[in-house]
């Protein structure tokens, strides 16, 4: 399998450094996402928004990316209150982005959130509902909360499955393309730290 994913090699490459707080670690290519933006409080980059040298044409990096790359970079194990907290601004997490569900264009949209998930939010209710009840009922921010768990979850289980498989690269590749295809492609901190594990992108 192309790069050395989680051993020490890998680490030195991408800089890693242990803080001494109980062997955790921090990462010089993630650094440079500081300062946020927008704050776990919110903003007008969204919800806990990081980002660097952000523009107006700046593709933002989602944590969806994060995970991956921190991944690619050795973590296997994150807390992060991203996907409920994310519910309650109306953000449905899906593998191209996010759907901001209290949008307009979303009032006569009656397909799920994401066709490919098996959540119950997405077999059961559609995106025009959603929209309807976010503006009335906090039930949306709990039917929402269940979606972007599910998508998190579905996520790990995908990385997961293909670093068993010896696939990771290739799966790198895929979400890559699927979550940045059209936007300007990836962002430079995330090519950045996969070059350093060996994981280039097209």
């Amino acid at each position: 399998m192309a790069g050395n994913f989680g051993n020490a090699e890998a680490e030195r490459r991408a800089g890693w450094r242990h803080t001494g707080q109980g062997g955790s670690r921090r990462c010089p290519v993630l650094r440079k996402r500081q300062p946020r933006t927008g704050g776990s409080r919110g903003g007008r980059n969204g919800p806990g928004t990081a980002g660097a040298s952000i523009t107006p044409n700046s593709p933002l990096p989602s944590y969806a990316t994060d995970l991956v790359v921190c991944v690619a970079l050795g973590c296997d194990m994150f807390d992060c209150v991203f996907p409920t907290r994310t519910a309650r601004f109306g953000s449905a997490l899906v593998p191209w982005g996010s759907l901001q569900l209290k949008n307009q264009q979303f009032a006569k949209d009656f397909r799920p959130i994401d066709a490919d998930c098996g959540c119950p939010t997405c077999q059961r209710y559609s995106r025009a509902y959603l929209h309807a009840l976010l503006r009335s009922n906090t039930a949306a921010l709990h039917l929402l909360t269940l979606h972007n768990i599910a998508y998190q979850m579905k996520l790990m289980g995908s990385i997961r499955d293909s670093i068993v498989q010896q696939r990771f690269p290739e799966f790198v590749r895929e979400f890559m393309d699927t979550m940045y295809g059209g936007r300007g492609g990836p962002p430079a901190w995330a090519r950045e730290a996969l070059e350093s594990v060996g994981i280039t992108l097209a």
